[in-house]
């Protein structure tokens, strides 16, 4: 008869130890949950302790958002907008750069290079895209930009290339471009251990450029005599 009594007292006491399990989990998941949706704006993100990416604009990532400083991104968009025709050649979105031997001379991020093939003129538009990266690449005390450009013709192709405008006391001059792909799907721009590090999305060799970019690819670069090289890992 003990022996059942007993028996009886542990299973409640693991009952009730079980429903107070279940009841902690429920108030903590609730209040993550809370904090998670509470969650709106970078300041907000930033606020929280969740992590910054080191692009620029800055971006505060949460599993499912990403928030961007907006007051970065306005202070720049405003310099471009508000400066005169003197200073705006000496942003990185109206400067000049070298891609695939051409010199394009980018006005307010795009640029139109106008190419002769068998007789037939043809119009490639070259476009900030962004993922920009403001910070000093080449060790001078001075911010650089690194970013990414697309050309794109009259056929399918949208190619992809990463530049650097290099910062010359406040005069930006670009660099060559570095060839990343067709029609792939930048993710980020980081800078870490004096190099810049450019992940995207792509295919798989001899795959369909009409099929989704699902290969994750890191690749890496650096500033040599103000030319934009590849660090082979």
């Amino acid at each position: 008869m003990k022996y059942k009594t007993a028996i009886k007292s542990i299973k409640f006491t693991f009952y009730v130890l079980l429903v107070i399990f279940i009841f902690s989990v429920y108030i903590f998941f609730k209040h993550v949950q809370e904090k998670y949706i509470s969650i709106n704006s970078f300041d907000d993100c930033s606020n929280a302790g969740y992590e910054i990416l080191p692009t620029y604009p800055e971006q505060c990532k949460i599993p499912g958002k990403i928030f961007v400083n907006k007051s970065q991104s306005a202070s720049f968009d405003n310099f471009d907008k508000n400066s005169t025709s003197s200073q705006k050649l000496n942003s990185p979105r109206n400067t000049s750069y070298d891609i695939e031997g051409n010199s394009v001379i980018l006005n307010d991020g795009a640029a139109v290079i106008n190419q002769t093939e068998n007789g037939i003129i043809s119009n490639n538009i070259v476009q900030y895209v962004g993922n920009e990266l403001r910070v000093d690449v080449n060790s001078d005390n001075l911010n650089d930009s690194a970013f990414i450009l697309t050309s794109k013709g009259t056929g399918n192709e949208t190619y992809y290339y990463l530049v650097v405008s290099l910062n010359k006391n406040n005069a930006f001059t670009g660099t060559n471009g570095a060839y990343l792909g067709d029609r792939i799907i930048p993710q980020s721009t980081e800078f870490i251990n004096g190099e810049i590090v450019v992940k995207y999305l792509d295919r798989q060799p001899l795959v369909s450029k009409l099929a989704v970019p699902n290969l994750k690819v890191v690749r890496y670069f650096k500033i040599s005599d103000d030319t934009l090289t590849e660090v082979v890992k």
